[in-house]
C-alpha cells in the first residue's frame, strides 16, 4: 500500500523572515528528523542525497508553473512579451531551449572570465579587509581580531560583476541590473499583494534593456555570452530575441 505524501505526518518548515542563522537552526533541527518537511509552498527536502536523487530522477519535474492553483498572485508571471521562462518549461520545450544554448555555455567561455573573477573578488577581499582592520578595537599589542561580515560585504557584491562581464554589459550599468535583481526576488519576500508592481517594473525595465543589447549585438557582435547565444544554431533553428531576453534575465536571476 503506497501512502500520498500529503497524508504523512511530517513537521512544518517556514524560513520567510528569519535571518540565516535562524534558518540555518531550524533546517538542522528538522534534518535529524526526517529528509522531507512540509513548507507554505510545497514539500522541502533537507538531504543534499535525496535531493540530488529527485533532481535527476525524471518522473520529478518543476511545479513553478502549477503554483496558480494555488495562488494565481504568486504564480511567476510570463515577461512582457510573452515569453515563458525556461525555469516553468518542460519536455521538448525546455530541451530545445538546453540544445540550442550549449555551445555558448563552454569550459573555455568560463575559462576566459577567470582573471576578472579573480580582479572582481581580490578587489571586494581587499576593501572588506581595510574596512575590518579600520574598525578593529584599539588594543597596546595590537593583536585585536579584525571581522567582517563576508557574506554582505564579500558575497552577495560578487555576482553581479562577473555576470554583467559575462553578457557583455558596461559597468556604470552594473548597479542597474543590481537594483533589478533585487526587485524583482521580491516575488520570494511573502508580501506579493505590495510587491508585485515593484517585481513587474523592474521586469520590464530589464527586459527593454537586454532588447536593446540584442539589438546592438545583431548588429554589432562582440565576444560575450550574449553575442554567443545569438550566434547559435542547429538545423536551422535559433533563439528568437524574445528567448534571447529570456534567457539573458534567467542567467543574471540564477547567478
Amino acid at each position: 500500500m503506497v501512502t500520498a505524501i500529503d497524508d504523512l505526518d511530517l513537521p512544518t518548515v517556514n524560513f520567510l523572515g528569519l535571518d540565516r542563522a535562524a534558518a540555518l537552526t531550524m533546517m538542522r533541527e528538522v534534518q535529524e528528523q526526517t529528509w522531507i518537511a512540509r513548507h507554505e509552498f510545497g514539500y522541502v527536502v533537507t538531504s543534499y542525497t535525496e535531493a540530488v536523487a529527485i533532481l535527476r530522477d525524471r518522473r520529478f519535474h518543476s511545479a513553478i508553473s502549477l503554483i496558480a492553483q494555488r495562488d494565481e498572485a504568486a504564480a511567476p508571471r510570463r515577461r512582457a512579451n510573452g515569453q515563458e521562462s525556461i525555469l516553468t518549461m518542460e519536455g521538448e520545450p525546455h530541451q530545445r531551449l538546453r540544445r540550442l544554448v550549449a555551445p555558448a555555455f563552454t569550459p573555455n567561455a568560463a575559462e576566459k572570465l577567470r582573471p576578472f573573477m579573480r580582479t572582481v573578488i581580490e578587489s571586494l577581499v581587499d576593501a572588506a579587509t581595510h574596512d575590518a582592520i579600520a574598525a578593529r578595537p584599539t588594543s597596546a599589542d595590537d593583536h585585536a581580531v579584525a571581522r567582517c561580515e563576508f557574506v554582505e560585504t564579500v558575497c552577495e557584491p560578487y555576482p553581479i560583476p562577473i555576470i554583467c562581464e559575462l553578457l557583455g554589459a558596461p559597468k556604470d550599468d552594473w548597479k542597474l541590473f543590481s537594483n533589478w535583481a533585487t526587485d524583482i526576488f521580491r516575488i520570494f519576500n511573502g508580501n506579493l499583494e505590495v510587491d508585485q508592481p515593484i517585481i513587474d517594473a523592474a521586469s520590464m525595465a530589464l527586459d527593454e534593456y537586454v532588447t536593446a543589447m540584442i539589438a546592438e549585438r545583431r548588429h554589432a557582435p562582440k565576444d560575450d555570452l550574449l553575442s554567443a547565444m545569438i550566434a547559435v544554431e542547429e538545423a536551422g533553428d535559433r533563439l528568437s530575441t524574445s528567448e534571447l531576453s529570456m534567457m539573458s534575465q534567467a542567467v543574471l536571476m540564477a547567478g
